[in-house]
């Protein structure tokens, strides 16, 4: 896997230090969502070699040197991942409609940081290349406006996901995790639904009457058949709306 990196100016040490740290930290997270470990070592991205004129950085993955990853370890990881970067620039600069899967808001963050080197560099531009079996080879040139185009969208796309989105859940097991013991609606109350999360999740009942019905008696020894509405952000349940309460059971029964 080759990244050549072609300046007119003289790159920020900084900006060009994260670019690099960013493509190893998203190789890192690529083998891990993708692939799993034949041993308790996942492999890494190594240096080869850094070639003289244009900032040209060879790198060789641990995974074609050790067998890491089990009986996948035929596949060439590097040239999958940099199929998995021309994806993601191929969506922010409209070339494809579709997102690579389990693109999170971390690995378009770590995208807007590999291209930042040349984003501000006008002029320059630069190459991702990885060579597959046969005649298969990937090419990735992204020139000053195509970084620039990238970091704008791929922002855009971060702060809309981070955007609550709202799912309603019919006839789900509510129990308390901790809360206040008042019909007003405060800060403190987490509850659980676990076939959405076991997790504590922020809870908001904007009925008084059925807040009033979820916080009498022994709270704590009961569980609730309700109706919800789900906040996630990024995908995560955020926020527990409880919309209708439906019934409450003894969980010592």
């Amino acid at each position: 896997m080759l990244i050549t990196y072609e300046p007119k100016e003289p790159l920020e040490l900084k900006a060009f230090s994260s670019s690099i740290l960013s493509l190893a930290d998203e190789y890192d997270c690529f083998i891990r969502d993708n692939y799993k470990p034949s041993s308790l070592q996942y492999p890494d991205l190594k240096i080869k070699e850094i070639r003289k004129g244009s900032i040209v950085i060879d790198l060789i993955t641990t995974a074609t040197t050790a067998c890491l990853l089990g009986g996948v370890d035929n596949i060439n990881h590097a040239f999958e991942f940099v199929k998995n970067i021309k994806g993601l620039t191929e969506f922010f600069l409209h070339k494809s409609s579709r997102l690579p899967p389990n693109t999170s808001t971390a690995t378009v963050g770590r995208l807007i940081d590999m291209v930042e080197p040349i984003a501000q560099n006008v002029g320059s531009h630069m190459n991702f290349h990885a060579s597959g079996s046969g005649q298969n080879n990937i090419n990735i040139y992204l020139g000053q406006q195509d970084a620039n185009a990238i970091q704008r969208l791929g922002k855009q796309w971060i702060s809309q996901e981070k955007l609550p989105k709202k799912s309603i859940y019919e006839e789900v097991l509510f129990y308390w995790y901790q809360t206040r013991d008042t019909y007003l609606n405060k800060r403190g109350d987490k509850g659980i639904i676990e076939s959405i999360s076991k997790k504590p999740i922020n809870t908001y009942i904007p009925n008084p009457s059925i807040k009033e019905e979820m916080i009498k008696g022994d709270i704590f020894n009961h569980s609730y058949l309700v109706n919800v509405q789900v906040e996630t952000i990024e995908e995560n349940p955020n926020l527990y709306k409880v919309v209708e309460l439906i019934e409450v059971f003894d969980k010592t029964n």
